[in-house]
């Protein structure tokens, strides 16, 4: 049970045999700890300190031999979003937010798990997010997950979870349908498209003036909600929709579309689709001479969707939801400072 060192330790301080009353046992004493002492009441005075240091020996053995007990519980934490794609940017930026969360989880003085990240890139394709959320559910290690930034994505994976009492956040996508499937494995963090668009289609009517409104989507659930949401909120706030266009996600050709507005003496085009799309819209409603404004919420709030744009995004209006300012946000903000932009 014992080390060899602690074992010579304790042979050059313990009597060999019981109370070592022999002559053999006294002169091994006597060369061992010196002349031997003894208080009035004839007791050996070190036979405390040798106990006490046996006590010790026995006590660092057992911490030494036993260091499993210290460990912290390993759990995992699963991600999914777009790290491939034109969506990437979105999903890489959430992706970071995700380790730096786990990383400060970890180094916590007082966490009670060590969260080990599984991150899954789920392409913005519902297909590719359902396989990356059964790798998931069949990870017994997997006590949670978040994801997506497609709201199609989203609502495929999220019979998944609930099939297998798994929890769920969504950290990015924000079709009104998610709320409504009532699932109660499944959560979100970011608010709906209807809070965006409600707001965005009043301003654009009365602030902007923006009277007559075409709106151009995609087909999959996010492009028919915004759709929806615009087609309500537009002639609440005292506006018209001109037209409305569906066409399917990855549609690169708005050519036709565009030319037949030219015609229509519109003010504004409202896109409902996502970042790639929005900046070759925007790139060709230039290219046509629809010299109107594109206003769309926060699906092509991106750096991307400018590089995909060029100039023609100088058109273009984008709203977004401000952040919430929770405590811990306060904290961070101090040492992150902006920096004021200056003209070059």
């Amino acid at each position: 049970m014992f080390g060899a060192r602690q074992q010579a330790a304790m042979r050059s301080t313990v009597p060999v045999s019981g109370t070592n009353t022999g002559k053999r046992g006294k002169s091994r004493q006597m060369r061992r700890c010196g002349k031997a002492r003894t208080d009035r009441r004839g007791h050996d005075p070190f036979s405390t300190t040798r106990r006490a240091v046996l006590a010790g020996l026995v006590l660092s053995t057992a911490v030494f031999a036993a260091p499993a007990f210290a460990e912290k519980a390993k759990i995992k934490i699963g991600f999914m979003g777009p790290l491939s794609g034109g969506n990437a940017q979105q999903g890489l930026g959430a992706k970071n937010g995700f380790l730096l969360a786990i990383e400060q989880a970890n180094a916590a003085p007082d966490a009670k798990f060590e969260i080990e990240p599984v991150v899954l890139d789920d392409a913005s394709d519902p297909q590719t997010g359902v396989g990356a959320a059964m790798k998931l559910v069949n990870d017994p290690e997997v006590v949670a997950a978040t994801g997506h930034w497609n709201s199609p994505v989203a609502l495929a994976t999220m019979p998944v979870f609930s099939r297998f009492q798994t929890p769920l956040i969504i950290w990015g996508a924000i079709s009104p349908a998610i709320t409504e499937q009532n699932l109660a494995e499944v959560t979100r963090v970011t608010p709906t498209l209807l809070t965006e668009n409600k707001p965005l289609s009043e301003w654009m009517v009365k602030d902007l003036g923006a009277k007559r409104v075409a709106v151009i989507a995609d087909t999959s659930d996010y492009g028919k909600s915004n759709s929806e949401a615009v087609n309500t909120f537009v002639p609440e706030a005292g506006g018209e929709i001109v037209s409305t266009d569906l066409l399917p996600v990855g549609s690169t050709d708005f050519r036709t579309i565009l030319t037949s507005l030219k015609g229509k003496e519109i003010d504004a085009v409202y896109f409902g689709g996502v970042i790639t799309e929005a900046g070759i819209l925007a790139k060709q409603m230039k290219e046509v001479g629809l010299d109107k404004p594109m206003i769309g919420i926060s699906g092509f709030y991106d750096p991307e969707f400018i590089a995909v744009a060029g100039e023609a995004a100088n058109n273009t209006i984008v709203s977004y939801p401000t952040a919430s300012q929770t405590p811990s946000w306060r904290r961070w903000r101090p040492i992150t400072p902006r920096k004021p932009i200056r003209n070059r």
